[in-house]
């Protein structure tokens, strides 16, 4: 409810009549429970609060004493004409809704009893500072990937396949107590598949002398973790060295400018710059927030001048990908303090022999 009240308390200042949370990991965030996707809405009102869903979630919502008042959906008129009947007996004339997070029928659908407006990123400017219940959880979510890389690493050899070794990984994470992934799973092995920056995992057998990259992140009660590392079978090339030891100086040098008060597009010109002025390009983003999703804002980039602040959460992943050779791309996550950063991911490092 914490939260709830702190959302509450920005609406009153805009003077937001109501305010829908469409988005499930906001609503998770909110509420503090998992619903099935697409199943749950949150309707916001500067004093009070609503949960709609269907009968499935009425029993686990009265258990867990959340402070929401639930509404079960008349399966005739869904979600969203059960908001706007909601919102139009609460007196309810215009509601705030994050258009990206609903789909063009629901907006029809809620048109019909009040005048939606897109919302302002209320809950995304909360959920970019982490609160210290989050961050044990993230900090749980660290220590299970770390050491489902560590087991993994004595099976790796020329002969297993990618999926294997995904699989391998993955079951790592459960038995160390990971409720599932933050995203799918990479492992990209050789000059071809190993080339692609976000690789889909195929039946491919490692060979000696392939770089592989294995990007990673188990959950722990809904938040992970996200990793990622470059070894090598057998002995390094010169060029496969060169690649690795560029990455390794950009991410160090993006690294090295993590404090509150940087600005995002200081910390991408630092890792960035780096690789380009190596003769290489980087062909993604080399940083991001996370925490329910494996993608939040804040993202590093070059284009946005906006500021770190404390106990936010970010990634640095710089990457080479050359076709014919390989990739290389190496990441940690990082929480931003005035002075500076911590680390949270501390499997091993370097490039890896096998």
């Amino acid at each position: 409810m914490e939260r709830i009240k702190k959302l509450q308390a920005e609406m009153q200042k805009d003077k937001t009549e109501g305010l829908i949370i469409a988005k499930d990991s906001d609503v998770r965030y909110l509420s503090g429970q998992r619903f099935e996707e697409g199943s749950t809405i949150l309707v916001i009102l500067p004093d009070q609060q609503f949960v709609i869903t269907d009968n499935r979630f009425r029993n686990q919502l009265e258990q867990a004493n959340t402070g929401l008042k639930i509404v079960i959906y008349d399966r005739a008129k869904g979600l969203y004409g059960e908001a706007g009947t909601l919102l139009k007996n609460q007196g309810v004339k215009q509601v705030a809704v994050p258009f990206s997070d609903i789909r063009h029928q629901d907006f029809l659908t809620l048109s019909a009893d009040v005048r939606p407006e897109d919302a302002k990123p209320y809950v995304t400017g909360m959920r970019m500072v982490k609160d210290p219940d989050e961050l044990g959880l993230i900090r749980k979510a660290c220590a299970i990937s770390d050491a489902a890389f560590e087991s993994v690493l004595n099976e790796i050899h020329p002969g297993v396949t990618e999926r294997e070794i995904a699989n391998l990984l993955e079951f790592g994470f459960k038995k160390r107590g990971a409720d599932g992934l933050l995203f799918d799973t990479i492992i990209a092995s050789g000059p071809e598949n190993g080339a692609n920056c976000h690789a889909t995992v195929t039946d491919r057998r490692l060979e000696k002398g392939d770089l592989l990259t294995m990007d990673f992140g188990a959950t722990y009660e809904g938040y992970g973790s996200d990793i990622t590392r470059t070894v090598v079978l057998g002995r390094p090339s010169d060029e496969q060295k060169k690649i690795y030891e560029v990455v390794k100086e950009a991410k160090k040098r993006a690294q090295d400018t993590l404090r509150a008060g940087t600005a995002v597009n200081e910390v991408a010109a630092a890792g960035v710059g780096w690789i380009e002025k190596c003769g290489y390009n980087v062909p993604h983003g080399i940083g991001h927030s996370f925490g329910f999703d494996s993608h939040e804002d804040l993202f590093i980039s070059s284009r946005d001048d906006s500021k770190l602040g404390v106990n936010m959460m970010t990634t640095l992943e710089p990457g080479i990908y050359i076709p014919g050779v390989g990739g290389v791309r190496l990441e940690d996550d990082y929480l931003i303090q005035s002075d500076g950063a911590e680390q949270l991911t501390h499997c091993r490092y370097g490039l890896l022999e096998l």
